[in-house]
């Protein structure tokens, strides 16, 4: 029973409202756990051994142009194994295990890609505060924007890795 006036929600409404909350709270998650993967060893390289320090770490963490073209089209390999484990017809148990070895791999390199892409979102995020709060006087916004659009493109790539990756392997383990 509801309030008058007040129309009940569906279970359905109350379905959505939860995936429209799950959603949300993923990009939460996202941005927290890129702050503690990319953004505290940033601030930490700074605070123990300056801007050489900082230089240093930035550089180990960015990958080359050439490898991060690379490892922006990882993603489709693993779509693929997904897509063929889920509606290929499979006859036999060979290629039922081939297809389940092939979906696993990926996945795994899946996971290590989202991880590099959190390190990075954190890394992107932290460089213009740092540059903002000690060197104030250099701080040029049409500079850190750069960072700050990189930052929430690789934070929106996170963010489609989980919702998806939760998406595509949940309906493959619900079909099993």
């Amino acid at each position: 029973m509801s309030a008058p006036g007040v129309t009940p929600l569906s279970w359905r409404s109350k379905i959505d409202f939860m995936v429209a909350m799950d959603k949300r709270k993923r990009l939460y998650q996202e941005f927290f756990i890129a702050l503690a993967l990319g953004s505290v060893p940033t601030f930490i390289a700074y605070w123990s051994g300056g801007v050489k320090l900082l230089d240093a770490a930035v550089k180990a963490q960015m990958p080359p142009d050439k490898v991060l073209w690379y490892l922006i089209t990882l993603p489709a390999p693993y779509l693929i194994a997904v897509l063929f484990d889920r509606f290929v017809w499979k006859k036999t148990e060979l290629i039922k295990a081939r297809s389940a070895f092939w979906r696993s791999t990926w996945t795994e390199v899946g996971t290590a890609l989202h991880s590099l892409w959190r390190v990075l979102v954190g890394l992107f995020f932290a460089i213009p505060v740092l540059w903002w709060w000690y060197e104030p006087e250099t701080f040029q916004l049409s500079k850190a924007s750069f960072f700050i659009v990189w930052g929430f493109a690789l934070l929106a790539q996170c963010w489609f890795f989980s919702l998806g990756r939760s998406l595509l392997e949940g309906r493959v383990r619900q079909l099993s």
